[in-house]
């Protein structure tokens, strides 16, 4: 629930407890400003204000991205901080075929999107960044053990990556868990480093990058995959 039309529901007396205002009855706008009813932070701002000029490595703390989703909310990175839960930063392209790969599986847990076919010849094999004991991957971000948050950026000449391009691939892999970010201006792939895609990375709970790859997510995989 965005906080603006919470107010103009308010005003029109459509919180008051009727059956029109039932929904909202346990709303508290605390809680969440976002239509996507991620998480917030009432707190985020004792974590500072890193400056994005240092550059991303184990140990360094993530600056304060603010990115629009898929619902048009502009949310803050930092409001998925102090949770006790470790925040994944997958970082792609909606061009790039192993990105919706992953997105696929997440969203209908079917790990056949996860396969393809290297050499042209119909023999189906697993991403090689991928096991099949990391099936459980899904249902951590389900539970809530995880927040697994999409960045999508684009550094082609076709222009940069927006509200729009973050509504449609939510179309395309519907998960209400998973916030779908646009790093319009490149800030988020510019201070990771990124060179390649898909890549995930792992901030902890105080927005410290625990896990840091500049390309692929062979390392983020490993280490959930230790959790489960």
């Amino acid at each position: 629930m965005n906080a603006k039309l919470w107010t103009v529901l308010l005003a029109m007396g459509c919180a008051k407890g009727s059956d029109s205002g039932s929904i909202l009855a346990s709303y508290e706008p605390e809680e969440s400003p976002y239509l996507g009813g991620w998480p917030f932070n009432s707190d985020k701002d004792e974590l500072g204000n890193p400056s994005w000029e240092t550059e991303g490595s184990v140990g360094t703390q993530l600056p304060r991205f603010v990115g629009v989703d898929q619902y048009g909310d502009e949310v803050e990175l930092y409001d998925f901080a102090g949770h006790g839960v470790p925040v994944v930063l997958d970082l792609g392209t909606i061009y790039c075929a192993p990105c919706q790969s992953i997105a696929a599986y997440l969203s209908d847990g079917d790990t056949s999107h996860l396969m393809w076919d290297r050499e042209g010849d119909g023999d189906y094999q697993y991403y090689p960044w991928w096991k099949p004991e990391y099936e459980g991957l899904r249902q951590m971000v389900l539970d809530g053990d995880i927040f697994w948050i999409t960045v999508l950026f684009n550094d082609s000449a076709s222009g940069p990556s927006g509200q729009q391009e973050c509504a449609t691939w939510h179309e395309q892999f519907p998960n209400d868990r998973i916030p779908v970010l646009a790093d319009t201006n490149l800030e988020l792939k510019t201070w990771l480093g990124i060179e390649s895609y898909p890549t995930l990375n792992l901030v902890n709970s105080d927005m410290v990058l625990d896990i840091h790859s500049t390309g692929g997510p062979f390392d983020v995989f490993r280490y959930l995959g230790e959790q489960m």
